[in-house]
């Protein structure tokens, strides 16, 4: 059994067939293979490094909120609930609708990833996937323009295409200081993303 690769695999059954070799073949690396890890041990609420989807409480709304945490789901679940400029807090709030609760099938775990960038881009391919109502941006890691049909074509993404469409990242670290009234010097870290075209 070999993989399948596009363009290449038929041509080579072919041949092999030819000889008498009878050629089988498996699905390849796919994105959510690498990124995702379906078989959770811990209960929802508990599990940590994750992609999430929180839908509206509301039978006849259809809007939802796509995020991304380290954290629990139900420590950030209760951000949402809890804080007032929470888009999904909001949304209730303006119409009436009910927040679903942690338990409920909307508030789904949609993959776990503990790399915290491979979770960030995850987060930013489902953004870009399913374009929520409730979010206010495209996530930590906002996917180019020119992915839009990789993203939205039907099935899973392949891992060579999507090593194609992931710029490599460096990071630059800056420090400095400030001097603060009564005489405090604070020292200040800033982390810049600096991006390489693949």
């Amino acid at each position: 059994m070999i993989p399948y690769v596009k363009g290449l695999s038929e041509p080579y059954k072919r041949t092999m067939e030819k000889v008498g070799i009878q050629v089988f073949f498996k699905a390849g690396t796919t994105l959510k293979n690498m990124l995702c890890h379906p078989k959770d041990k811990d209960p929802k609420s508990k599990t940590q490094g994750l992609v999430y989807d929180i839908k509206c409480g509301a039978n006849n709304c259809e809007k939802r909120y796509i995020g991304e945490t380290s954290r629990t789901l139900e420590e950030r679940y209760k951000d949402h609930v809890k804080n007032s400029n929470s888009a999904i807090y909001r949304h209730s709030m303006d119409t009436g609708h009910p927040i679903p609760k942690l338990e409920d099938d909307q508030v789904q775990i949609l993959c776990k990833v503990d790399n915290t960038l491979h979770r960030r881009i995850t987060e930013g391919m489902y953004i870009k996937r399913h374009n929520p109502e409730l979010n206010r941006n495209n996530g930590k890691y906002e996917i180019p323009n020119q992915y839009d049909a990789l993203l939205k074509a039907e099935g899973a993404l392949k891992l060579k295409q999507v090593k194609k469409s992931i710029p490599k990242m460096r990071i630059k670290r800056t420090y400095h200081s400030e001097l603060k009234e009564g005489g405090n010097t604070v020292i200040k870290t800033n982390f810049e993303v600096l991006r390489q075209q693949p």
